[in-house]
């Protein structure tokens, strides 16, 4: 009986010792997160299994040579109380807004990214309490924050023709972790007028056009995880000869969760030429002043344009070489194989044509053959005809396929991607017919 009685009052004053602590199973947790240098990113400290809690308090430690806390903000227990130091923050709240909550949030802190690098952000000191002041020692689990390379907004420098159109892409680079954005492009009224705005990989932005410059806004978490992608893609008017920078000003992107980013930026520009035979030429070389493309605009002004068949063909090529242009500067390999295989030995005709002496060589030459051999004469016309017939026809039956099925960018593209599988066919047919009829 004593030895019952004794185990009863043992049992009793350890209740009355361990009284104002409760056991529970609450946990105070910060997630795992990633951002951008000089961006913010907001961190919650949430509670779990926070039905009975009423407040607390505790310290979260940072690497300061990362990051730097910018503020303390309200979560679900009224406005906290914080003391923020160079590599540690202590928050302390009280309130029973969130009594009866299985979830709820302690505080918010505002982090600020400095470099590149991984801080762990590591509870302390953890306690919280019930509306009766019972003290709960909380389980811990502790968070990280990524800091990685900011995204860059960017825009190309581009051609366009006076009275013609040209869609110029806003492109974010890094964008992993980008849902939307805003951002203001301006430009040279006089120059261009920015047309419209169309979506990108972020759905339809909210666009303001104005004389000079155009104001975009647009959110959506569709190319979330994507590491290239389009904003917005602004499309230009060339109103008069010259070239107008695009300067991008006042960008902001955001995550999915509402956080600021801020972006490295590198502008465009836009050359408006009143009529230039250098699209592909430009986007092959990557700039519209090397020389071999000064050569082809003298041989359209002194060639070309004097005659209506010339005229007719450099209007043909101002309809349809822009798209393919636009699809050669996202390609370098057919850049180069474009350069090579079309635009060297175009380049190095035009400039025997626009030279006397080489033109007046080439006339004798044609004459002597015409004389001397008029059956030789009749079989290179005839393998000439025969490779331009070549280059005619299929380039022909890739924008038929436009009428029958695909859009006339996506047959652009495919011209610009064959084209130097057509030029290699057309070369060969010549070839085979010089050996077989001469």
């Amino acid at each position: 009986m004593l030895y019952k009685f004794s185990i009863l009052v043992i049992t009793t004053l350890l209740l009355i010792t361990i009284a104002p602590v409760a056991s529970a199973n609450e946990i105070v947790s910060i997630g795992t997160y990633s951002t951008s240098i000089n961006s913010n990113v907001t961190v919650p400290i949430t509670i779990y299994n926070a039905s009975n809690i009423a407040g607390g308090s505790l310290k979260v430690s940072f690497d300061s040579s990362i990051l730097s806390v910018e503020e303390v903000k309200v979560g679900d227990f009224g406005s906290p109380v914080s003391n923020i130091k160079p590599s540690s923050v202590y928050i302390a709240t009280a309130s029973t807004a969130a009594i009866g909550k299985d979830k709820a949030i302690l505080a918010n802190i505002i982090f600020r990214a400095n470099k590149n690098g991984v801080s762990e952000l590591n509870i302390e000191n953890a306690s919280l309490n019930d509306e009766d002041g019972t003290i709960i020692i909380p389980d811990i689990t502790n968070g990280t924050i990524k800091v990685g390379t900011a995204p860059l907004l960017c825009m190309g420098d581009y051609e366009v023709n006076v009275n013609s159109e040209v869609t110029i892409p806003i492109i974010v680079k890094n964008a992993s972790n980008v849902a939307g954005g805003s951002l203001k492009v301006s430009f040279d009224p006089s120059i261009v007028n920015a047309e419209n705005v169309s979506s990108g990989d972020f759905g339809m932005p909210e666009a303001n056009i104005k004389e000079g410059y155009v104001y975009i806004a647009v959110a959506a978490a569709n190319s979330v995880g994507k590491n290239e992608a389009i904003l917005a893609n602004i499309n230009f008017k060339g109103l008069s000869e010259g070239n107008t920078p695009l300067n991008i000003g006042n960008a902001n992107l955001n995550d999915e969760n509402g956080n600021l980013i801020f972006p490295m930026i590198v502008n465009g520009s836009l050359e408006v030429n009143k009529k230039s035979l250098c699209f592909i030429a430009t986007a092959a070389y990557g700039t519209p002043l090397h020389e071999d493309i000064e050569v082809l605009r003298d041989f359209r002004d002194k060639v070309l344009m004097q005659t209506l068949p010339g005229r007719t063909l450099v209007t043909a090529y101002y309809s349809t070489s822009p798209p393919i242009a636009n699809a050669l500067r996202k390609n370098d390999g057919l850049r180069s194989a474009v350069r090579l295989l079309l635009i060297t030995p175009l380049v190095y005709l035009t400039k025997v044509i626009l030279n006397g002496i080489g033109l007046f060589a080439l006339v004798l030459l044609g004459l002597g053959a015409f004389f001397g051999a008029m059956r030789g004469l009749k079989v290179v016309l005839n393998a000439i005809g025969l490779g331009i017939s070549t280059i005619v026809v299929l380039i022909g039956a890739v924008f038929t396929l436009g009428w029958l099925a695909y859009a006339y960018p996506v047959c652009a593209v495919i011209a610009a991607c064959i084209l130097p599988i057509i030029i290699s066919v057309a070369v060969s047919v010549m070839i085979f017919v010089l050996i077989k009829k001469w």
